[in-house]
């Protein structure tokens, strides 16, 4: 990931997300949360069904997720 995400935010009915930070520094951003949530190499996290989140890089980093599906909703941004 080294751009950001084509979206203003998204969410996934369908399951919880599962977010795995390999290399590099990225921010979790959540409706429900009042501050971004960090995540760093090594580090894991897990976005909720339903929770309107995106990701911001901090600096390139390497993502692996694992995302339930097929439903999923994206907030796009207006041009």
């Amino acid at each position: 990931m080294d751009q950001p995400p084509p979206h203003d935010g998204e969410r996934h009915p369908d399951g919880d997300e599962i977010l795995i930070v390999l290399a590099g520094t990225l921010r979790i951003c959540c409706d429900s949360e009042q501050h971004p949530v960090p995540v760093r190499a090594g580090e894991a996290c897990i976005v909720r069904s339903g929770e309107w989140h995106k990701l911001e890089a901090d600096e390139p980093c390497t993502v692996i997720h694992i995302t339930p599906g097929p439903d999923g909703e994206a907030r796009f941004r207006s041009a």
